[in-house]
């Protein structure tokens, strides 16, 4: 099986590329910042028809925040269809949410059409563990930089998803590919912000 793995080049996107190389999936790299000596895609180029002919599924976790992304995203998504390559969507449990900001709104049109088109969404919480630092360990360096403590009331709780528990469920995916659908990969159980500095020591 190709994959191509968008993102390439983040934080999530080289931990989920090393991990299926490692258990024999050829994984193709996309990012809109490539870097020199990698054999690596631009990700305008990625999504041409040209390269997805070649393509069995895309791992799309690269991160987009305003509107020409969304744009592309969409885009990127209408090529998928049009080749018949199947879609895994890394999603955000922000658009999830009964109450989305812009951004929660932004990453739901984006998962809806994926799911439309075939695709497949997980919906992750904060993301930690191994390699991977994640969120929760940038939020708690934040938070002991600063000069004083912040106490969160009782909204500062979050789901959280390990790492670990979504390179699993992706490699699940591209053994099995599942039907359309979201698929929800956030913990039950909720991580108080208030919890952040002695989750990282």
């Amino acid at each position: 099986m190709n994959v191509l793995v968008t993102g390439a080049n983040g934080n999530l996107g080289k931990i989920i590329s090393k991990e299926l190389s490692a258990r024999g999936i050829y994984v193709i790299g996309a990012s809109s910042r490539p870097k020199s000596g990698q054999k690596l895609f631009d990700l305008d180029l990625a999504s041409s028809n040209l390269v997805l002919k070649n393509i069995d599924a895309i791992i799309h976790c690269a991160r987009g925040n305003n509107f020409e992304h969304l744009l592309n995203d969409l885009d990127f998504i209408t090529n998928c269809e049009i080749n018949n390559v199947k879609i895994l969507y890394i999603g955000s449990f922000s658009s999830w949410l009964l109450e989305r900001n812009r951004y929660g709104e932004y990453k739901r049109t984006i998962e809806d059409r994926a799911i439309e088109a075939g695709g497949t969404v997980i919906t992750c919480g904060l993301l930690f563990g191994g390699e991977y630092q994640g969120q929760i360990h940038k939020i708690g360096l934040i938070l002991k930089s600063l000069p004083f403590r912040i106490h969160f009331k009782d909204a500062g709780s979050q789901r959280i998803t390990p790492v670990a528990a979504l390179v699993e469920e992706i490699f699940s995916c591209c053994l099995m590919w599942p039907k359309a659908g979201r698929i929800i990969l956030a913990y039950p159980e909720v991580l108080n912000f208030n919890d952040i500095l002695s989750a990282i020591g």
